[in-house]
């Protein structure tokens, strides 16, 4: 009776292993499991993220795309925008989808290469890595889902048609995703060539040039047409696509050229992302330039360059596959974890890599279906020479790890098989389930984010934002202008374009005209607005020139009461028949004393000194909302006039919304 129980279970748990529905779904019970309460402790995303969410109002607004900045991923978000709506839950189910996405589609391809337990477990390796799911960039891992989808391809379809559609997905992931997949195109496509035409030649294709123009010619056209279509809706066209192209190269240059000289030690002083142009013009002599162009403008600098990314690789390998580096200079530009342990994984990860490689090239022992393990192979190859020119930047390289992982599940593989052993393909369940079940999750309250701080303040400003914004009220397409603050992030995720500019100084309304157009490139941009909210109050501070000085941000004071024109404060008294504030000791002067309701002054009163401070009781509907002291060059910046006190050019400006002192949108006639 125990032996038939024990057979029973035993067969119960060898179905369960070699079941495709238990191991799928439990990668993704995996997946989830360790994302969950990502939407408690991540924040929206700076960086390049909102620009892509820019582009989705775009296409969702005007049906235009940016055929440059990876337009699947642009129309991956307008499609989730047109459903939630709300931009931080976009990002968030993105970020889960595309990660699940990943993890399934890897499982997918290690059971075509693997056995079905050495696939689950490198699957699972996959999935629990921080450095795949809470990528910096959702975007980057999106770009991972096409090569591993043509990984997938390969290993399912052993046929031409399958090389076809391999062929055609390589290009469309170079003109949808990244556009370093183009060099994988072109050289699969000679590869293929030259094999049709020497078996042609040879006699011993099997295929007529029918079958050929239909494998290989079909997928190809279907993508062709994919691809016009996009570009009949890009706001680019070739002459800008190639000057926009080669802009980004050139910035590329520099940024990480600067980058890795200042982690080297190097005297230069900037910001390697806004600034490199003279350290570019110091040791290139020119600001500017190509990959290329600095090869031959001064070799021995980039081959140093090209060494320091070499050096890097190991570091780069470690974080891509454990989430952390031994030690060392950081591989990736953001902050990256440290470990020592991970000396120990890394070398058995090595030595696995390089046992799978002797099992099939010394004792020849074949992997099946070789296509997709060369195809992983040249994606791999691709990436090293990224490494090498780029940075060895985990988020860039996830080809190349989906190959050394799968190559170290063979090494796994051929070891168990070496050992005589079947026991872990039929008793992984055992080990699995309590992996999903005790695995912690990685979002707690102790995470911190890619750029060092914990919480979500810019959701938090996005969220204080958002009803004071309706894109509804601007002509489209609408910029808004901000006088301080980093506004810029969030106006993108309202697909309102917003640029920072310095309007502080006393000329600005004359001068409006003339810095809309620097800001705006010279282009023709009709609708423009200014827009003031009361959170920049805290931290503005006008540029008032050298010869007058720095001035003061302002004072907010806690005031109680008001008495015969004498207002109690929390430290001290305003006395407005003297005309001076009190703070225990000392009499300090009032130039003047401003009411101002509702946006607009309806009471001031002047005093008879030169030098003093201005008090502004700001007010609500005839209630005291704030009482602000501001010095002379505060008091006259077009911040405080234009915002506080409601006083602008009529002539320049039209006033679309004000909700004083909270917020405050003019337009710039």
């Amino acid at each position: 009776m125990k032996d038939s129980t024990r057979k029973g279970l035993a067969g119960r748990l060898k179905s369960l292993a070699e079941s495709a529905w238990f191991a799928y779904l439990s990668i993704a019970l995996l997946q989830v499991k360790v994302m969950l309460w990502i939407w408690e402790y991540r924040d929206l995303v700076p960086g390049d993220i909102p620009s892509y969410y820019m582009n989705a109002f775009r296409w969702l607004d005007e049906g235009q795309s940016n055929i440059i900045l990876s337009p699947a991923y642009t129309l991956f978000l307008a499609a989730l925008h047109r459903v939630i709506e709300d931009p931080f839950r976009v990002l968030i189910f993105a970020q889960i989808a595309i990660a699940t996405s990943a993890s399934l589609l890897t499982l997918a391809l290690m059971r075509r290469l693997l056995a079905n337990h050495i696939a689950w477990l490198v699957a699972a390796w996959w999935a629990v890595l921080s450095i795949n799911f809470d990528t910096i960039y959702s975007v980057h891992l999106f770009s991972a889902l096409f090569p591993l989808a043509i990984f997938l391809i390969a290993a399912r379809i052993d046929s031409i048609y399958g090389r076809g559609i391999v062929l055609a997905g390589l290009l469309l992931s170079a003109a949808l995703v990244r556009l370093e997949y183009g060099a994988l195109f072109v050289l699969w496509l000679l590869l293929f060539a030259s094999y049709e035409f020497y078996a042609y030649l040879k006699k011993q294709s099997r295929h007529s040039p029918g079958t050929l123009l239909v494998a290989y010619g079909a997928p190809l056209l279907l993508v062709f047409l994919v691809l016009g279509f996009i570009y009949t809706k890009s706001i680019y066209r070739y002459d800008e696509i190639v000057k926009h192209l080669e802009f980004k190269q050139t910035l590329n240059v520099g940024q990480v050229y600067a980058f890795n000289r200042r982690q080297q030690g190097d005297p230069w002083q900037g910001n390697y992302w806004t600034e490199y142009q003279s350290l570019m013009e110091r040791d290139f002599g020119q600001p500017e330039m190509t990959f290329s162009q600095a090869m031959r403008l001064n070799p021995r600098a980039m081959l140093g360059h090209f060494w320091w990314n070499i050096k890097l690789i190991p570091s780069g390998t470690q974080l891509a596959l454990f989430s952390h580096y031994a030690g060392g200079p950081n591989p990736d530009y953001i902050r990256a974890r440290q470990s020592p342990l991970v000396w120990a994984p890394f070398l058995a990860v090595l030595g696995l890599c390089l046992f799978a490689a002797a099992s099939v090239l010394i004792k020849r022992r074949s992997t099946g279906n070789a296509f997709p393990w060369l195809l992983m192979l040249s994606a791999a190859l691709l990436v090293v020479g990224l490494m090498i020119t780029q940075r060895p930047r985990p988020s860039y390289m996830f080809p190349y790890t989906t190959f050394l992982m799968a190559l170290t599940g063979l090494g796994l593989q051929r070891l168990l098989q070496s050992m005589r052993t079947d026991l872990l393909a039929s008793y992984w369940p055992l080990a699995g389930i309590p992996i999903i079940l005790f695995v912690p999750f990685y979002y707690d309250e102790e995470y911190t984010n890619h750029y060092g701080y914990k919480g979500q303040p810019l959701l938090e400003s996005y969220e204080r934002f958002a009803p004071l914004i309706d894109r509804t009220d601007f002509d489209s397409p609408a910029v808004l202008l901000t006088p301080e603050g980093d506004y810029e992030i969030l106006c993108d995720y309202f697909g309102v374009t917003c640029f920072e500019m310095e309007m502080e100084s006393r000329d600005a309304v004359e001068r409006m005209p003339e810095l809309i157009a620097d800001y705006m490139d010279g282009q023709q941009v009709k609708n423009v607005y200014v827009l003031y909210l009361d959170e920049m109050i805290s931290t503005f501070t006008p540029t008032t020139g050298q010869e007058t000085g720095d001035s003061m941000g302002y004072v907010e004071l806690n005031c109680f009461s008001r008495l015969n024109d004498v207002i109690t404060c929390s430290d001290g008294t305003i006395d407005l028949n003297r005309g001076v504030m009190n703070d225990g000791s000392v009499d300090i002067p009032l130039r003047a004393a401003l009411f101002v309701n509702d946006g607009y002054v309806v009471a001031r009163k002047d005093f008879a000194v030169e030098h003093g401070y201005y008090l502004q009781i700001v007010m609500k509907q005839n209630k005291v909302n704030m009482i602000l002291v501001a010095d002379e060059p505060l008091f006259r910046s077009n911040f405080n006039q234009q915002y506080l006190l409601g006083n602008y050019d009529r002539h320049t400006f039209s006033e679309t919304y004000n909700e004083s002192p909270v917020v405050r949108i003019l337009q710039v006639k």
